[in-house]
């Protein structure tokens, strides 16, 4: 019923599924994820980590994937978070991040936006009623990518490679 965001939807749409195949992302190894790597579902005693809860949404993919989705919900526009978490991430990987799985981390992350929109519309098809929190979700969705360059020079930053020239 709103055809600008449609359109806008569609683009951005089709942009992620040209970049998945422009970084080769099906070529990437599908193991084992979390799918809820985010601080909330870690649990702390002081600086120690004691816990993780939450497996609901554990899947096989490729590991960007709980990288881009902690990316998300726990630091989104802001730049330390998102070099300390990347930082912390790329310090741990085992066998280390590599340059393509650190250039789709934005991507992924566009991806995952549409897939919760997906969700969203689901729902409200359901209730038969799109809200203005639904509709947040999709303008949120639509302008992920707008700063994608500036988040993947961060990105490779912190996770130790070159910037793009």
């Amino acid at each position: 019923s709103d055809p600008m965001r449609a359109n806008m939807l569609a683009v951005l749409r089709m942009r992620v599924e040209e970049q998945l195949e422009a970084y080769h992302y099906a070529d990437l190894p599908v193991q084992p994820l979390w799918g809820a790597c985010t601080s909330e579902h870690v649990l702390f005693d002081g600086n120690d980590v004691t816990g993780l809860i939450q497996f609901d949404d554990s899947r096989a993919d490729a590991r960007l994937v709980d990288l881009a989705q902690s990316l998300l919900a726990d630091t989104r526009s802001i730049g330390w978070r998102i070099i300390r978490w990347v930082a912390g991430y790329a310090a741990h990987a085992q066998p280390p991040l590599t340059e393509q799985e650190v250039d789709l981390v934005p991507v992924a992350m566009a991806a995952l936006m549409l897939r919760r929109v997906a969700s969203v519309l689901a729902e409200a098809q359901a209730r038969q009623a799109l809200d203005d929190a639904a509709l947040a979700i999709i303008d949120e969705a639509v302008t992920v990518d707008a700063n994608e360059a500036d988040l993947r020079q961060v990105i490779r930053t912190a996770a130790r490679f070159a910037p793009v020239a």
